[in-house]
């Protein structure tokens, strides 16, 4: 088996990039300078690429570590997230919520009142996690969660300024990159303490980039304040807010009016005064490392500690113990033992896939890190078959950039649009081609073309009469539909919502082939986009969905504040091209 990372060295890492010295972490972690640096030392080489260049004033992440830290960041949080449920004994299926944080950084009053919400909110709704990001300047949105968005007028809450440092003696204030919504504010404030603005090239959640002691003071919304900031006995100033703005508003997909309601409450309490308190302390991680994780996850594949001890290469007795660690430290059982194996308990079953994705992408981040430069990784929703639109488009643009790079490797995953975004998220492709133009936080969405969906039935079961239908009356017909994970059906279902409908399949079929095989044998309909049933048409009647109209759009999906390559960018234009050459023959 391949050797990862573990647990402690991510922590470890991730608190260093978040301090930038080995004495800094030392202090919040607890633990020597030497030991601290032999675990990210360690982690380097299970990795094969190093993380931080080390000079006399701290630790200065790499390229490959600025990649690293919001992908291991996101990984560890997940894990933690669901470890952290798995305490309540009323099981139910975790709720990941994300809650977007314009430069909040940890440590930050926005990220303390994200965390006030959820305990308060913990009794009523204990499956509940909020997973807090920490946006860039980029346009960044949930497509299940929340975003506190800066805006030059107050919406939901008014902002005020803070200013960091003592002022006496000095007749300037650095600002730093801000939401161009809040730099008018920024200026309106440095005038009004009449203080000429220096613009500064970090943003707030890196101002500890800055060579200290700073030369002057630096201007911040107090919701943005770095945690270290708090902590230090810097001189910090709560200033009276501007009329007229700027503050924030709290945006949300999610349709939960308690949830906004609870973190609208919980950011209006951190504002201001409340601020200037020290940050709140963090939680404390579940004792779990990744050996008991391997344990875990290679029992509930084999049904049988004999097996998984056999994988990893340990003893039996050994195995036993990791896996008892595991359930004490969780206070809860995972698995029923029985003399012919091992059957997991419903603790077990919901925390299994976890697990499992966790222990996938960890052992994807060093060659992720490392992937030679001359190869090309990109992904795509999976055709119907080879006589599809989409085969043809792949195809074709997979041809056609072959010849344009002879000496270039040119690697196409497939997979469903949910799995595709989650590989370019932990950087194993660089993008992806997906169905649906849903906005995820730390994703850049670009649409490439749009592609009418048609209700889909056999041409000799008569179910509809030819021509344009509803989505009422297609609703009424035996569906079989893909799972609710799949791209398409994200799209039915927000259709369905609009037209207030409740969408029920008689049967929930990913796979696309087996549908239209179900469908050929007659009474039964699904839906589709019109180019995936391009080489059957004799076989089916196909009917356009209207009132309302649904359109699978194809987007490419990247990881947001990275460049593609020129040999990438070449294949999303050949992409493009081959796609709208189809669909205006299909159309024709």
């Amino acid at each position: 088996m391949p050797t990862l990372p573990t647990l402690r060295q991510l922590r470890c890492a991730l608190a260093a990039f978040e301090t930038g010295s080995l004495s800094a972490t030392s202090r919040r972690l607890g633990r020597a300078p030497a030991t601290l640096s032999v675990q990210i030392s360690a982690l380097e080489a299970v990795l094969g690429a190093k993380l931080f260049d080390r000079h006399v004033g701290g630790l200065v992440p790499t390229a490959a570590g600025r990649q690293f830290e919001p992908i291991a960041r996101q990984l560890l949080g997940e894990l933690e997230g669901a470890l952290q449920r798995l305490h309540d004994p009323a099981l139910r299926p975790l709720e990941i919520v994300a809650v977007g944080l314009r430069l909040a950084g940890p440590g930050s009053p926005a990220r303390d009142a994200v965390s006030e919400a959820a305990a308060k909110l913990a009794p009523s709704r204990p499956w509940l996690h909020l997973h807090a990001f920490s946006p860039g300047l980029g346009a960044w949105a949930a497509q299940s969660g929340f975003m506190l968005e800066a805006s030059e007028a107050p919406v939901d809450l008014v902002e005020q300024w803070v200013l960091a440092g003592p002022s006496d003696g000095t007749g300037s204030v650095g600002i730093p990159e801000l939401p161009p919504s809040f730099m008018q504010g920024a200026m309106a404030q440095a005038g009004a303490c009449g203080l000429a603005p220096v613009l500064l090239d970090v943003t707030p959640d890196r101002l500890d980039d800055l060579p200290r002691p700073w030369r002057r003071p630096v201007l911040l919304p107090s919701l943005m304040l770095p945690g270290w900031l708090r902590e230090s006995k810097a001189e910090l100033t709560l200033l009276p807010p501007l009329a007229g703005g700027p503050g924030w508003q709290l945006l949300t997909s999610a349709g939960d009016d308690m949830l906004k309601a609870a973190l609208a409450k919980a950011f209006h309490d951190h504002i201001g005064a409340a601020a200037l308190r020290a940050p709140a302390p963090e939680a404390q991680h579940v004792a779990v490392e990744r050996e008991h994780l391997d344990t875990f996850e290679a029992a509930w594949r084999h049904a049988s500690l004999t097996r998984a001890a056999r994988e990893l290469g340990i003893a039996q007795p050994a195995a036993t113990l990791r896996l008892r660690h595991l359930e004490t430290e969780l206070g809860q059982r995972l698995f029923h033992r029985h003399p012919h194996g091992l059957t997991p308990t419903a603790i077990g079953q919901s925390l299994a896939p976890a697990a499992a994705a966790f222990l996938q992408d960890l052992a994807r981040l060093g060659p992720n890190l490392t992937r030679p430069r001359e190869q090309v990784r990109a992904g795509c929703v999976p055709a119907l078959d080879e006589m599809s639109l989409l085969a043809d488009v792949v195809a074709r643009s997979a041809a056609d950039w072959n010849q344009r790079f002879p000496n270039r490797q040119l690697h196409l995953v497939e997979g469903l649009s949910q799995e595709l975004r989650r590989m370019v998220l932990n950087s194993s492709i660089e993008c992806a081609f997906v169905d649906n133009d849903a906005v995820q936080p730390g994703l850049v969405v670009r649409p490439i073309t749009r592609e009418k969906l048609v209700v889909v039935t056999a041409a000799e079961a008569g179910l509809l009469p030819p021509g344009p239908v509803t989505l009422r009356t297609a609703a009424g017909l035996r569906l079989a539909l893909p799972g609710r994970h799949h791209g398409l059906r994200w799209i039915l279902d927000r259709g369905a919502a609009q037209a207030g409908l409740d969408i029920v399949p008689a049967a929930e079929i990913d796979s696309l082939a087996t549908t239209i095989r179900l469908v050929k044998s007659g009474g039964w309909a699904t839906l589709l986009p019109i180019g995936a049933v391009r080489g059957a048409l004799a076989q089916l009647q196909v009917n356009v969905v209207i009132e309302p109209a649904l359109e699978r759009q194809i987007c490419l999906v990247r990881r947001h504040g990275e460049t593609l390559r020129d040999e990438t960018l070449a294949l999303v234009d050949l992409f493009a091209a081959h796609m709208a050459a189809a669909l205006a023959e299909v159309a024709d």
